[in-house]
């Protein structure tokens, strides 16, 4: 058999795909869609700490955070939250350079936000500092 054909597939992986083909579709002929994509890795720098320390001011606090900053400007650049995950979220993107953009405004803002809150140490959430981009 040709590498890379139908027949040099196992035959349980035939039947899975013949069992989600569109009706009258054949499975030889279905397309794989596939596109790139820049993910935006966050969390909040210290959170066990904060929790230990205060636990619903800091919820209160990341949740102010992710509506007033997180969610719009994520919103801004066209990102898509994937997945959050406690004091972390996944986030999607279309361009790598809205991605970085992303990242670097919510740096900046919840950098400004801290410093405003500076006075009030048991509640401030050093904040989504730590970002990773991977494409």
């Amino acid at each position: 058999h040709e590498r890379g054909s139908i027949d040099s597939f196992p035959a349980a992986s035939i039947e899975c795909l013949q069992n989600h083909k569109h009706p009258g579709e054949d499975v030889t002929q279905a397309r794989v869609e596939r596109r790139l994509a820049a993910i935006l890795a966050a969390d909040v720098v210290g959170y066990s700490r904060l929790m230990g320390a205060d636990e619903a001011g800091t919820l209160a606090r990341l949740k102010a955070l992710r509506a007033e900053t997180f969610d719009p400007v994520i919103a801004a650049h066209g990102g898509r939250i994937v997945k959050l995950m406690g004091d972390g979220a996944l986030v999607e993107f279309a361009s790598v350079v809205d991605a970085v953009d992303c990242a670097v405004e919510i740096q900046h803002a919840v950098a400004e936000a801290n410093g405003a809150a500076a006075e009030d140490r048991d509640h401030w959430i050093e904040g989504y500092r730590k970002a990773g981009l991977d494409v």
